[in-house]
């Protein structure tokens, strides 16, 4: 697909903002002089950055300004709880050719959640009669799947951790399925607790809702 750099802030698409009404996404933004049309383009969060030349017919969508008007803005029905980002992509005519306009992600493109994935976890701890240890099982239930380096479980003696860096921090050695995921018990002291975490907070916290039961 043809595409030149914007010759004037104006040729630029802005104030790219979404909501989301009950089961639909709504993408809204300011047309910039002279284009009647826009491609848009939706990136998986493992994509990341894109550039103009990944754009082509059928990856993107023809979205014109008219149906802009007619439904004020862009909808699209959510059929799954994800993180993505938009790309929109002004076109104009020129001697006769649909040309984009690359704006390299200034002001035309925008991060999207269309929820959060529920994760619930449960701790089951037994002590033992004789000697300083009990044991624990961890139960992680999931409304999708998950990949394993999503959490971790902490350990600290004498009291609850109350961050993932206030203890000991372990790591799951499997991606947790839709349900229910149960693990093999683990050993630990009398006086020690365990609690599950995100292994990034800032970044999986966007994406999913953490829970004890």
């Amino acid at each position: 697909m043809e595409y030149r750099e914007p010759l004037l802030p104006v040729e630029q698409i802005r104030d790219l903002s979404y909501f989301i009404d009950k089961e639909k996404l709504i993408i809204r933004w300011l047309w910039p002089y002279g284009a009647d049309s826009v491609y848009i383009y939706k990136a998986s969060e493992a994509e990341g950055d894109i550039s103009i030349h990944h754009i082509t017919e059928e990856n993107a969508k023809l979205y014109t300004k008219d149906e802009y008007k007619e439904f004020y803005g862009y909808h699209k029905t959510i059929d799954s709880i994800e993180k993505s980002t938009y790309w929109i992509f002004p076109c104009i005519r020129e001697n006769g050719k649909l040309l984009m306009i690359n704006q390299n992600g200034i002001d035309n493109k925008i991060s999207i959640s269309t929820g959060k994935i529920n994760i619930y976890y449960s701790l089951k701890e037994k002590k033992r009669i004789f000697g300083g240890i009990k044991t624990v099982i961890i139960t992680v239930i999931c409304d999708a799947p998950v990949k394993k380096d999503v959490l971790c479980y902490v350990i600290k003696s004498g009291g609850s951790p109350i961050h993932k860096e206030d203890g000991k921090s372990c790591s799951f050695h499997q991606d947790f399925e839709i349900g229910v995921n149960e693990f093999p018990e683990i050993e630990i002291r009398k006086d020690d607790y365990v609690r599950i975490f995100f292994e990034d907070g800032k970044k999986y916290g966007e994406i999913y809702e953490l829970t004890r039961r």
